[in-house]
């Protein structure tokens, strides 16, 4: 039977519990219970937009127009995902396939040699990393200069317009989801609403 203790530090809200089953396996389960309200940070703002990919940004980018008092929070990684892995590598890579492949209409303009033109996967792949790099740099630089506007987290909705962040409640007079959508078939769609 193993045994269990179980540990509880004042002023922390912090539960372990270890489970040592044989003296060789140990098991620890950390439990955090749910936070509560009076330890939480609260901000007032017109606006929180869910999600800093591409709905996102360009929900910042009207946004900001109107107002400084809003919030951006994100939850995955950051830089977008068409700038990490998606669109703008790709692009840059048919770009490199479609100049590759106009080797066979260079003779006709005049062009010799173009049939010894030879692909180094080595260095187009080093390419694209380096363009794809570049982008997420871009995309970083921009929501890093919004300072503590920008929130790094998962939100949860406690009410329609107040969500729970990283310790922080947000009231917001209007909130934007702008989040990338997974279905069960495994296609993906961008949504941006406002509540």
């Amino acid at each position: 039977m193993p045994r269990t203790s179980s540990f509880v530090f004042p002023g922390v809200v912090l539960a372990i519990s270890l489970a040592v089953p044989n003296e060789q396996n140990a098991q620890i389960t950390v439990v955090l219970p749910t936070r509560t309200r009076g330890m939480m940070k609260e901000r007032h703002v017109e606006v929180a937009i869910l999600g800093a990919g591409t709905a996102g940004l360009s929900a910042y980018n009207e946004v900001r127009k109107v107002t400084d008092n809003f919030v951006l929070i994100n939850g995955g990684p950051g830089g977008t995902t068409c700038a990490r892995v998606g669109c703008m590598p790709s692009k840059v890579l048919i770009q490199i396939a479609n100049d590759f492949h106009r080797r066979h209409a260079l003779e006709k303009e005049g062009i010799r040699g173009g049939e010894h033109l030879r692909i180094d996967q080595r260095i187009v792949l080093q390419h694209v990393r380096s363009l794809r790099d570049t982008f997420v740099q871009g995309v970083l630089k921009t929501v890093d200069a919004l300072g503590d506007r920008m929130i790094h987290g998962y939100a949860r909705f406690r009410k329609p317009t107040v969500l729970e962040v990283e310790q922080q409640l947000i009231h917001a007079t209007a909130v934007f989801i702008c989040v990338r959508r997974h279905s069960r078939n495994g296609q993906t769609s961008r949504i941006c609403r406002s509540s």
